[in-house]
């Protein structure tokens, strides 16, 4: 039988079209093998396939974490899907200006418990001048995410730790990554990075009996943590990546998403301002040199 030039057509337009998603699952798939320095610099490169699929796969490898850390200070789904959005917003921002020597995990981190926590803030003001419409909005709004007394106060502790315990903690207690994993990702032997990861665990104890949360967390941190990963977050992290891809697709940023990313890039460039004077100020004095972290903001460029 002789098809139509239509249907011929047709057959040529899809066959077309699966071979340009086959080949962008394969490269999804090579993409994915890369370093986060490697994925970075592809992000930094360009706005073409390349560095669509770089970005991609750093929001699918370290998405699930920035949830947590979103979903720990804010109940509402919508705010912590905001949060998420913005994290990685900075990120895509500030691309061209992070040097990596190791993983974008516990930078990550950082940046999510930042805008987490100023997106909190900035709830508790609005509920403040508006409280009778809260009332009625919470009536009608989704059901919110019962979260624990102390899990906040974890990733508060966590950030606190100095940076080669935050590191395996991060990667391995929150991302789920096994020590010999953390260690690739961090170019360290596997026995220093269960030894720091070992004394972070004892330092986190130690801060959060003081605060009197450690027996909140039942017979130990390997059950706290065990606990914030066991939350399902499928469905509302493919909502909020969902909504990231269409903001940077079209261009636009919802407004409440770039007031927040405003505000969180203000604070960093004062952070990093004031350890770069707290830095120069030691070397006067010590004429020592600086170490450098895993991951830097350059904030002249």
């Amino acid at each position: 039988m002789i098809e139509s030039r239509g249907a011929m057509a047709m057959n040529r337009g899809g066959g077309r079209g699966l071979e340009r998603e086959l080949d962008r699952l394969f490269n999804l798939g090579v993409v994915r093998d890369l370093t986060d320095r490697e994925l970075l610099d592809r992000v930094a490169a360009g706005r073409g396939e390349d560095a669509n699929l770089a970005f991609e796969s750093l929001v699918d490898r370290h998405g699930a974490m920035v949830l947590r850390v979103c979903r720990s200070r804010l109940v509402d789904p919508h705010d912590a899907q905001d949060a998420f959005q913005a994290t990685f917003l900075i990120l895509f921002q500030k691309a061209g200006r992070l040097w990596v020597r190791d993983s974008l995990g516990p930078w990550l981190h950082q940046v999510a418990l930042r805008t987490a926590a100023r997106a909190q803030a900035a709830t508790l003001r609005r509920r403040t001048h508006e409280q009778s419409a809260m009332k009625q909005a919470a009536a009608e709004s989704p059901p919110r995410r019962a979260v624990a007394d102390w899990e906040p106060a974890l990733h508060e502790e966590i950030d606190r730790l100095p940076e080669h315990y935050r590191k395996p903690i991060v990667l391995c207690d929150l991302e789920g990554l096994t020590c010999e994993e953390a260690a690739k990702r961090l170019g360290r032997p596997v026995g220093t990075v269960k030894s720091w990861r070992s004394r972070g665990h004892r330092l986190l104890k130690e801060r959060l009996t003081q605060r009197g949360l450690a027996p909140s967390i039942g017979s130990g941190l390997a059950q706290g943590f065990a606990l914030v990963r066991s939350v399902d977050l499928t469905g509302p992290l493919h909502a909020a990546a969902r909504g990231l891809s269409d903001s940077l697709m079209a261009g636009t940023v919802p407004a409440s998403i770039r007031v927040l990313v405003k505000g969180v890039c203000k604070t960093m460039l004062l952070r990093q301002l004031v350890m770069t004077t707290t830095s120069v100020v030691a070397l006067s004095f010590l004429g020592v040199g600086v170490g450098v972290g895993g991951v830097a903001w350059v904030a002249g460029q």
